[in-house]
Formats: structure tokens, C-alpha cells, sequence
């Protein structure tokens, strides 16, 4: 369960009592569009399209902890222009945002370890980078991720953690795991007649100040208590001390479905089935 934060906590004071704003807060708002996603949205009522609803409102609306209203901006993973807008985003709740179909939003892969990018170094402004990921990486490599939130984020700034909101949802469509070749194998995976138990997981990833994570964490959890209950999703809070190895093992074949009990992710101990 998040931590509970005081906002009037968020200034600074200095010498002479004055109180120095804390900077300003932008936010990056990163979609997987690879294939791997695309059997999240083949119903509409999915609980992978409510989590995005509710993603997008509370990012977009709340106004946070800061004094001014945090910004908000919009990236597709994969594609050489990944900028989209508020509208592109909410296209992410359907096919052709991960089938190739939109010429708009062409077929990719899903590096997105690319998504952490370093800060700005303006001192006038903090970054909270949400990722929401399967977390199949191109050759099931997710070590890029941990070094780039290490190099970039953890180990510069000690305020920053890393927060998992973790869901399992209904999926239709394919998913990939390694072989014994080193390569990747498709298999059709299909939860329609399927008890929620074998819903398969998806991830919410965010990286920023500690206080801004546990604050929009404590949003989510008011707004969908059923996909943060610890049956059908969890939230997670790491501190940037705990971040040493890879965030998530993926190189050997999990099972389908099942397990959604609440993994180590940052030391890759424990289990989130459904690879």
C-alpha cells in the first residue's frame, strides 16, 4: 500500500524561513505499441481498457502535489516519432493501435527501455516517466531498463523510486516467449472462457520523486479498488536503494496465466505468470 503523503510537505526552507517551491512536475506517459499488447483490447470492457481510462484521467486531471498543474505528454513505444497526443493516447484502447492496420501508428517492436531517457538538468522541474508495458522486451531483455533507470534516475537523484501497478487482464491474441534457440516462440492465448485467475498481466510502470508516485498511487487505488485489491492488481513502491538487479527476469518461459501474487520485481525473486 502507498504511502500516505502530506502536500503541505512539499516546500522547501531555507535559511531565512522563505519557502522555495519545489519544481515544476512533467510528466511522460509512454504506451507499448508492439503486437504483444494487441490481445489486451479485443474487448472494449477489458480490464486493460480501464486501467488505461483511469491512467489517463488521473494523470491529465489531478492536480497533484505542486503548485502548478503538472504536464502531460504522450509517447507511443517503438515508432522513429514516438509523440502523440491526448487523442492518440486514447486510441490505445483499441486494434489499431498495436495491429499495424493505422497508418498512423505503423507495427513496431517494444524497446522500451528507450522510454527512460535522462533528465533535462534544469533544476526547475521533476519527471515522473509511466510506462505501461506486457514488459516483453525485444529478446526478453529488461537488464537495458534497470541500467537506464539506475544511470538516469535512481542513482543521480534519491528521491525517485519505482512503482509497479501490476493488473491481470482478459486477452485474446498472441503472445511470445523464448525457445531453446534463442529466439522467440508465438502461441495463441485465449482467457474468454477462462476464470479471472488466468487473465494475463500487464504493467504500469512509473519512475519519479517518491511523493508523486505515492500520490497518484493512492488516486488509482480510490478510483479502481478492484485492480489494486491484490487479487486482480497491486500497486508496488520500491525505493531507489532496492533497484540493484534486473527489474523482471524473462528469460525462461513462465507459465500461462495464473500467479498474480506480489513478485520481488526489482530483485526478480517471486512469480507473475501469464508469459
Amino acid at each position: 500500500m502507498a504511502q500516505s503523503i502530506n502536500p503541505e510537505g512539499q516546500g522547501k526552507q531555507t535559511a531565512s524561513t522563505q519557502v522555495v517551491p519545489d519544481p515544476k512536475l512533467n510528466i511522460s506517459l509512454y504506451v507499448d505499441g508492439s503486437g504483444s499488447m494487441l490481445g489486451y483490447v479485443q474487448s472494449r470492457d477489458s480490464y486493460y481498457g480501464e486501467a488505461l481510462k483511469t491512467l489517463g484521467d488521473i494523470l491529465a486531471l489531478d492536480r497533484g502535489l505542486r503548485a502548478i498543474k503538472p504536464e502531460v505528454s504522450y509517447f507511443r513505444i517503438g515508432q522513429e516519432n514516438p509523440a502523440i497526443d491526448r487523442s492518440g493516447f486514447r486510441q490505445a484502447e483499441l486494434p489499431g493501435f498495436y495491429d499495424g492496420t493505422n497508418p498512423g501508428f505503423p507495427e513496431v517492436s517494444s524497446p522500451i527501455h528507450e522510454a527512460i531517457k535522462p533528465p533535462s538538468g534544469d533544476k526547475d522541474l521533476d519527471n515522473l516517466i509511466v510506462i505501461v508495458t506486457d514488459l516483453e522486451q525485444d529478446d526478453g531483455d529488461v537488464t537495458k531498463l534497470t541500467s537506464n533507470l539506475q544511470q538516469h534516475y535512481l542513482n543521480q537523484d534519491k528521491r525517485y523510486a519505482v512503482g509497479v501497478w501490476a493488473v491481470k487482464s482478459e486477452f485474446a491474441g498472441k503472445i511470445y516467449l523464448n525457445n531453446t534457440q534463442g529466439g522467440l516462440q508465438a502461441r495463441n492465448y485465449d482467457t474468454t472462457a477462462q476464470t479471472s485467475d488466468r487473465y494475463r498481466p500487464f504493467y504500469v510502470l512509473f519512475v519519479g520523486p517518491t511523493a508523486d508516485v505515492a500520490h497518484y498511487f493512492e488516486k488509482i487505488a480510490a478510483k479502481t479498488p478492484d485492480l489494486t485489491n491484490g487479487s486482480q492488481g497491486y500497486l508496488t513502491l520500491f525505493p531507489s536503494d532496492r533497484l540493484t538487479e534486473p527489474l523482471i527476469s524473462l528469460n525462461e518461459p513462465k507459465e500461462m496465466g495464473g500467479n498474480l501474487t506480489q513478485p520481488d520485481l526489482i530483485t526478480g525473486k517471486g512469480g507473475c505468470g501469464g508469459k
